[in-house]
């Protein structure tokens, strides 16, 4: 996995108000937030500009196609705050 400097500083500072807003109500939101930020611990780390142009960053548009009836859909990966499924934008937690 390769992540933007800039993309990582701000996953870590969503996923730390997760799991701060987890400690405070109880949600099991704490969990699947550690598994994200560990994942993006094992990233490696890069400049915005040494991302390659086929890796998939916050706010890239992504196509996936299902393969039983071939049909398609576009969505946007956005940070959680900026999620609005009638905008086909999907939160990246």
């Amino acid at each position: 996995m390769i992540i933007s400097k800039l993309d990582y500083a701000r996953l870590r500072e969503r996923v730390q108000r997760a799991k701060n807003h987890a400690a405070t109500t109880g949600s099991a939101s704490k969990v699947l937030s550690d598994k994200i930020f560990s994942k993006a611990n094992e990233a490696k780390i890069v400049g915005s500009v040494e991302i390659p142009p086929d890796v998939v960053t916050m706010n890239s548009i992504v196509r996936i196609r299902y393969l039983t009836t071939q049909a398609t859909m576009d969505f946007r990966i956005v940070y959680p705050e900026l999620a609005d499924i009638t905008q086909n934008r999907r939160s990246c937690l």
